[in-house]
């Protein structure tokens, strides 16, 4: 009988150990649940920083081995924002792709060229966690932004929001860990960030200089009205003022979706470094 006491007694005690451990997890997952709810609803859940809490001098932490993933390049390209729609790089060129949206680097994955690597992150001004949002009805690709509901077409009613956790990376760190090597340099880079455009390019501080041609999409016009995004300053004026500032000129400009510029809403910019020579092409 005292030993049967004994295993009942250390039974009732796992048990109610077991019963602490539950409402621990219940509580912290509701703690947490909360702060995410309220830090979604203060920040929106995306990166604000300031140009002085920008890390531009951040260097590569982690050197990649772009050797072992392309053997046989010794041109590298970046592509950030694939979309359904990754770039066709030369066969001597290797090619990182960044995109966020996890189902849509295993759908473009499958029929991937073998000098395309997909790295399934956002890019931003710095390193870390970030909500990646967008308008599922609305047609517009996922976004570090939130989206402008002055749109008639983006009001709430109209678009069904969808928000993942994605991890979030900054061109300032993950440049000089791909030099190396046959790499000496960065080709081309083609940013389409849905809105983050400049703040990526300007994240990336020095780390620029090691790139020869960029490619970016701006707002053109009155942002307040016409962007598709809040918060942001990716207006092509102020683009062009920022690479000027930092040694590269401007090759060509071209309009998306329209001809006349009186009603353009997005453009593409293509900036060259100066002292090099860049193709007028627009991809």
């Amino acid at each position: 009988p005292g030993a049967a006491m004994r295993i009942l007694s250390r039974k009732k005690e796992w048990v109610g150990n077991f019963i602490q451990y539950l409402v621990g997890c219940a509580v912290v997952t509701l703690v947490i649940r909360l702060t995410s709810c309220k830090y979604l609803e203060e920040t929106g859940g995306r990166p604000s920083l300031s140009s002085d809490e920008r890390r531009t001098d951040v260097g590569c932490k982690s050197k990649i081995d772009v050797e072992q993933i392309f053997p046989d390049k010794k041109k590298l390209w970046i592509q950030i924002g694939t979309f359904f729609s990754p770039l066709s790089p030369p066969s001597d060129v290797g090619m990182i792709a960044f995109e966020a949206e996890l189902s849509t680097v295993a759908k473009v994955a499958e029929s991937r060229k073998e000098n395309v690597f997909f790295i399934p992150a956002a890019v931003s001004d710095r390193a870390g966690l970030a909500v990646f949002g967008g308008g599922v009805n609305a047609g517009q690709s996922s976004s570090l932004n939130a989206l402008n509901t002055k749109r008639p077409e983006l009001q709430v009613g109209k678009w069904v929001p969808k928000h993942t956790l994605v991890p979030m990376v900054s061109l300032a760190e993950v440049i000089p860990c791909l030099l190396g090597g046959p790499i000496k340099e960065i080709d081309f880079l083609m940013c389409d960030a849905q809105g983050s455009d400049l703040t990526i390019m300007k994240g990336a501080g020095s780390a620029l200089q090691s790139v020869v041609k960029v490619q970016l999409e701006v707002g053109v016009g009155d942002p307040a009205k016409r962007g598709y995004y809040q918060g942001v300053d990716n207006h092509m004026d102020s683009a062009i003022a920022y690479f000027k500032s930092i040694g590269f000129r401007e090759v060509v400009r071209s309009c998306n979706g329209a001809s006349d510029w009186n009603i353009c809403e997005e453009a593409n910019l293509v900036f060259c470094r100066e002292g090099r020579e860049c193709s007028a092409e627009v991809f």
